[in-house]
């Protein structure tokens, strides 16, 4: 039996780096519990890399004249270059925002953490701005309510980013824990909501040929390879 007393608690609004391996590592969680954590989170790495090797696959490894051919992007040259650095924000976000949850990695390597952290929010940042960049220049394939829906997804994983970064920087590390946990939910949900696309996708095909329907309509050619991708 352990009787060692607990550490203090110490005010949100008074953490600071000194309590950094009090305050750092999540609650102990043992057994199944432990165990279901760490599956979900594996998980979730798993997917995200696929996702960006189908990202990559499919679009960065080819010339941006030939996204056209198989989704809405690439109409421009401008257009391009902004949903290109998106792709490329998202990648390290989708990549290395597992391995800042990993309780072992912040606990064994702090440095490592710090630096990755920072290289994180920034491709957050990066990300968010070259969204709304390509928003703003060449709308999305879903009109008016898909442009208001990303933007306001975008806005919140900006400031959650930059919240993100702020509170570890004035080692406020309860609350800088708060919103990294909000920043990763919102960085890998560009990858799960995909999840729910795809079906409505696979139903969309069968309704067409049902009816005998032809291609996408809408503002750029395959509307489902855009939402898709």
């Amino acid at each position: 039996c352990d009787h060692r007393l607990p550490p203090p608690l110490v005010p949100f609004h008074r953490v600071t780096l000194h309590h950094l391996n009090l305050e750092m590592a999540p609650p102990r969680l043992v057994g199944h519990k432990r165990r279901c954590c760490n599956f979900l989170l594996g998980l979730s790495g798993v997917y995200c890399t696929l996702f960006v090797a189908y990202i990559v696959h499919t679009f960065l490894i080819k010339p941006a004249s030939q996204w056209r051919s198989v989704s809405y992007y690439g109409k421009s040259s401008a257009g391009a270059a902004m949903i290109g650095l998106h792709w490329v924000g998202g990648i390290i976000v989708l990549l290395l925002g597992t391995l800042q949850l990993v309780p072992e990695i912040r606990s064994r390597w702090p440095r490592f953490h710090k630096t990755v952290g920072y290289t994180y929010i920034s491709a957050c940042i990066i990300t968010s701005v070259a969204g709304f960049s390509y928003i703003c220049k060449e709308r999305t394939v879903g009109g008016l309510s898909m442009d208001i829906s990303f933007i306001i997804y975008g806005l919140l994983f900006l400031i959650s980013g930059v919240l993100t970064g702020y509170y570890a920087y004035r080692g406020n590390i309860f609350v800088h824990k708060q919103w990294a946990v909000r920043l990763y939910t919102l960085g890998i949900a560009s990858a799960l909501y995909r999840l729910y696309i795809a079906p409505l996708f696979l139903v969309s095909i069968i309704n067409k040929g049902k009816s005998g329907g032809g291609g996408g309509g809408g503002r750029g050619g395959n509307n489902e390879s855009s939402i898709l991708g």
